[in-house]
């Protein structure tokens, strides 16, 4: 190979490894995430995941996480992977193991999430979405997440400025007592938790189902 023709190859080359190396620092690193697992299914489920490229299937046992009781919500566990990959996270329930679902999420590095498990009628769903804070002194500040459309009242107000979507996490809210929640017919309790600070409340059509702060 001529001079001219070497040249030509080696300004190929570092320009690859520049846009591959430029274009997310991610790609070529070890990274982790915390998440926080929430079981708002009416048993006991078990959660994995499970990075692309690891072998077995998701349900393996060696890609198992956490069980969790209905209506649990656990600690913030890390996960680790190297590279900018996507992961497929997964629940089933414990006992019989005849009910699933999972999903596919590329995870970001130092970002903590909540996943959590919940019922569509009688089918299994999934959402992963990030952690936030919003902390104000002497509010609870909360954001809701539902299985369907409700309308919120908030301080007493009978009149709802806001409504739940179906899967989604709302935007934060402030209420100024602990008593002082109402979702659809039902009141929520956040008397458990704390002035200042900042909470996820997951709620079905009969109410609370957990309610754990953003941390």
């Amino acid at each position: 190979m001529d001079k001219l023709k070497k040249n030509l190859v080696l300004a190929s080359i570092l320009a690859t490894s520049s846009i591959i190396s430029g274009c997310n620092d991610e790609a070529i690193t070890y990274n982790d995430s915390k998440i926080s697992y929430i079981n708002a299914l009416d048993e006991q489920a078990t959660f994995f995941i499970k990075e692309n490229g690891a072998s077995g299937d998701v349900y393996n046992n060696k890609h198992r996480v956490i069980s969790l009781l209905k209506e649990t919500a656990s600690g913030e566990i890390k996960h680790t992977w190297f590279g900018f990959k996507q992961s497929q996270i997964a629940v089933e329930d414990t006992n019989t193991r005849s009910h699933y679902t999972s999903i596919k999420k590329t995870l970001r590095d130092k970002r903590n999430y909540w996943t959590v498990a919940w019922l569509d009628n009688n089918d299994y769903e999934l959402s992963i979405f990030e952690k936030e804070t919003s902390n104000m002194e002497g509010l609870y500040r909360v954001r809701v997440f539902s299985d369907g459309q409700y309308p919120i009242y908030v301080n007493g107000n009978t009149t709802n400025t806001r409504v739940t979507k179906k899967g989604e996490v709302s935007d934060f809210f402030s209420v100024e007592k602990c008593t002082e929640l109402k979702i659809a017919n039902n009141n929520i309790d956040l008397c458990k938790g704390d002035f200042g600070k900042s909470y996820l409340a997951v709620v079905d059509e009969n109410g609370l189902l957990s309610l754990t702060e953003e941390i």
